[in-house]
């Protein structure tokens, strides 16, 4: 029938036919897409509604106890600052710590209030519902987790004197590796150190899951396409993800992938600093590639999966990729 019907049509209407079907088929995809995306940050965040779980409580605390903190780090902190803030988080810390009892968390709050009420005092003022608060629940720790930290200068310049320019030009998506495994003391290691990842607020969103076993890692690298011809000799991988039920507003609707990214690229400088190679692979996939992934490794519906990494010991001999980079000017634009 379509060989008949071509007999009567033009070469160039055919073609013309043919993109429009293309472009029809892309955009039903694209729109698809990002309905799975609108979905999943719909149900899942509490930019539309508060949600009751546990994890949407405590990271709406720790967005709100952070605001105190980050005043008590200014230069020169206003006395009295942020006292709606503080009412907010001592009802809502109530709340909490009366329905699941105290918390990590919780205690870290409770240490960022104290160092608010000692702060004030020195200035004259004293907010008897914040001590009556303090006074009336489990003790701060003994080694504050909440507030701020004091360092002279020279701490820090101290520990960052080394040349973090040849360190970060050292490290390169390797495609090589021996196919041993890696320790999985390392890639917790490697973990540990990517927690001083900044986030939105503190809220700490992002999570890696690690794959070991060559069955493991086969089966979780065969969704993503970029590990061909080398991803079988992977000693680990990563799966870093982002949980949508850290978020509180739709302007926050891309925020995933930017803590997400931000944990990602710490834990490839903690891989590399470790002495093992890493790549990089993209998760720029459909919804269904998407939730065939999730499903099939025990990832939960609420996280967003940011990338994989594919980790392994470097052979004694290998190459890599120049992967030429633009310039300075071209990348770095000064307005004033």
């Amino acid at each position: 029938m379509k060989s008949a019907i071509k007999k009567y049509i033009p070469d160039f209407v055919w073609r013309r036919l043919r993109k429009a079907r293309v472009f029809v088929e892309t955009i039903y995809v694209l729109i698809r897409d990002y309905a799975y995306d609108f979905g999943k940050f719909y149900k899942y965040s509490s930019a539309v509604r508060v949600r009751p779980d546990l994890e949407s409580k405590i990271k709406t605390i720790i967005k709100e106890y952070h605001v105190i903190e980050k005043g008590l780090s200014l230069p020169e902190p206003r006395a009295g600052f942020g006292r709606d803030v503080v009412e907010r988080v001592i009802g809502e810390t109530t709340r909490f710590e009366a329905e699941h009892g105290s918390h990590a968390f919780t205690v870290a709050v409770r240490d960022a209030l104290a160092e608010y009420v000692a702060f004030n005092r020195d200035h004259d003022l004293r907010f008897p519902a914040i001590e009556a608060f303090l006074a009336g629940g489990p003790a701060g720790s003994a080694d504050s987790t909440g507030g701020t930290l004091s360092f002279a200068r020279d701490d820090i310049v101290r520990h960052g004197d080394f040349s973090f320019a040849d360190f970060a030009a050292r490290r390169h998506s390797i495609r090589n590796f021996t196919g041993d495994e890696v320790p999985e003391a390392d890639l917790l290691r490697a973990v540990e150190i990517s927690l001083k990842t900044p986030s939105v607020c503190n809220r700490q969103t992002a999570k890696a899951y690690i794959l070991r076993g060559k069955e493991l890692i086969a089966k979780g690298l065969s969704y993503q396409n970029g590990n061909r011809g080398f991803g079988h000799r992977a000693g680990a991988v990563y799966i870093v993800t982002s949980d949508l039920r850290s978020f509180l507003y739709t302007g926050e609707r891309n925020q995933a992938w930017i803590d997400g990214g931000l944990f990602a690229m710490s834990l490839a400088y903690a891989v590399h600093s470790l002495g093992y190679g890493a790549c990089m692979l993209n998760w720029s996939v459909d919804f269904d590639r998407d939730r065939a992934m999730k499903r099939n490794l025990g990832i939960p519906d609420n996280e967003a999966a940011i990338m994989m990494i594919a980790v392994g010991v470097i052979p004694s001999e290998l190459k890599v990729a120049q992967s030429w980079r633009k310039t300075l000017q071209e990348t770095a634009i000064v307005l004033g």
